[in-house]
């Protein structure tokens, strides 16, 4: 990298903020287990976002970043082994705590 092309990158931020025009869109959508709605079980952190999906899973999505260069990534587990309550992911410690449904 140089210094022209770092600058481009803060350029591009920067006008990024001012217009407020992400430069990527994804549709999440919404899971189900019988009548129990599990989209409102996420969490955020450093850029990952990961929801339930349906009573025993979970989906994460890497959120873009162009300037960063930073593309969408999606993965899964899809059966934990238990109902899942709640959950918490801390990226930076590579971490995943996820509380039994009983």
């Amino acid at each position: 990298g140089n210094v022209a092309s770092a600058l481009t990158k803060l350029q591009q931020a920067r006008n990024a903020w001012k217009r407020f025009s992400p430069s990527c869109e994804i549709t999440l959508p919404c899971y189900y287990h019988g009548q129990m709605r599990y989209m409102c079980n996420y969490h955020v952190s450093a850029g990952v976002m990961g929801q339930q999906s349906g009573q025993n899973g979970l989906k994460f999505h890497q959120l873009s970043s162009t300037p960063e260069g930073i593309h969408v990534k999606e993965w899964s587990i899809d059966d934990l082994g238990f109902s899942l309550h709640r959950f918490v992911i801390d990226v930076v410690q590579d971490l995943l705590i996820a509380i039994e449904l009983r």
